[in-house]
């Protein structure tokens, strides 16, 4: 009777500590994936700044290439440039503006892409929090396993203790 019972805490044990396993390697699965989702977020981060300082660059050339300061009135754009005081017919206005319509074009793109990156690495930090809370899930429920592991494996040593005693009990009667 007692040899069954032993058998069958064995057997506990042994499935306890293939459950330890599944538990460990689920683990270092969820750490993976938490250390390629932060350096996948640094790449993009990274990227995307380039991207950004590249396409600035020609915004901020023509900007500087060219001070001028436009005055609306009456409906009509004038264009005021440093030293020479003249104002510029619409011609010259379109001209100007359509060379400016380019970087600004560039600018609101650049605006977009930066505002679309935001919402990923919100999105990204939401999965990162998701991804550490199953983890210290997965930890708790490892420490747990364990803790019955250890409980069941004292209960084994105790039962062949007893089984010890008992054996003993019997020889000597």
């Amino acid at each position: 009777m007692k040899t069954l019972i032993l058998e069958k805490m064995q057997k506990e044990l042994k499935q306890f500590m293939k459950k330890v396993k599944e538990l460990e390697k689920e683990n270092h699965i969820q750490k993976e994936k938490l250390n390629r989702s932060i350096f996948q977020q640094e790449s993009l981060q990274e990227r995307l700044t380039q991207e950004v300082q590249q396409q600035q660059k020609p915004f901020e050339d023509t900007q500087n290439k060219d001070v001028f300061k436009i005055v609306v009135s009456n409906g009509v754009m004038v264009q005021l440039r440093d030293n020479s005081h003249y104002v510029d017919t619409e011609k010259q206005d379109c001209v100007a503006e359509e060379k400016n319509k380019k970087p600004v074009d560039h600018y609101i793109h650049v605006k977009e892409l930066l505002r679309k990156h935001e919402n990923e690495k919100a999105e990204r930090k939401n999965t990162i929090r998701k991804l550490q809370e199953e983890l210290e899930d997965s930890r708790r429920e490892k420490t747990m396993i364990l803790q019955l592991g250890l409980l069941l494996y004292q209960k084994i040593l105790d039962m062949e203790q007893l089984q010890k005693e008992l054996d003993y009990t019997t020889n000597k009667a």
